[in-house]
Formats: structure tokens, sequence, C-alpha cells
């Protein structure tokens, strides 16, 4: 958790055309398997936020996905990784 909180901070300073970056889920939320933040940025910048985290993961699986409406399909579908990619509790969108 201590190195997701500091790439959560570097990229609060390093990108300021963030919109948001949530705190630090201390647990698994929703379909994430595993601690998490989240940041949202608009699509002009995806390139930007991609490239900066490839260089600044610090080993951290990091997923994006879009934000359609439609959970299971950003997840499942949309959804693409850096560094590692891992299994998703799609399971929680069938409740």
């Amino acid at each position: 958790m201590e190195i997701a909180g500091e790439v959560r901070e570097k990229l609060m300073r390093d990108i300021p055309e963030i919109d948001g970056v949530g705190p630090i889920r201390q647990r698994a939320v929703g379909p994430h398997p595993i601690p998490m933040f989240e940041a949202w940025f608009s699509f002009r910048y995806l390139n930007k936020v991609i490239e900066w985290m490839k260089q600044n993961n610090q080993g951290l699986a990091i997923m994006f996905h879009p934000l359609s409406g439609n959970d299971l399909e950003d997840h499942k579908t949309h959804s693409w990784w850096i560094e590692k990619e891992l299994p998703l509790r799609l399971e929680v969108f069938e409740q």
C-alpha cells in the first residue's frame, strides 16, 4: 500500500489535468481483487496518463477502463492493463 500511496501522490503532482483521485481503498472493492485507488481524467489526456503510468507504476498492476455506464462491459471488454493483468471479480455485476 505504501507504493500505491507514492504513485498516487506523484500522479497528482505530475499531471494537473487529472480531474480527481480517490482515496486508497484498503480492501478489495467491487470487481477489483486487491486494494486500489481511482483516478479520473478526460479522454484527451489518456495518452499522457498511460505514458506516465508506464514510467511510474513501480511494478503495480494498473487497469484503465472507460465510464460508459455499463460497468460489466467497461471492466470485461473495454479495459486494458499496464504491468500485469489481474483476474477481476466480474460476478459482482450479476447481483
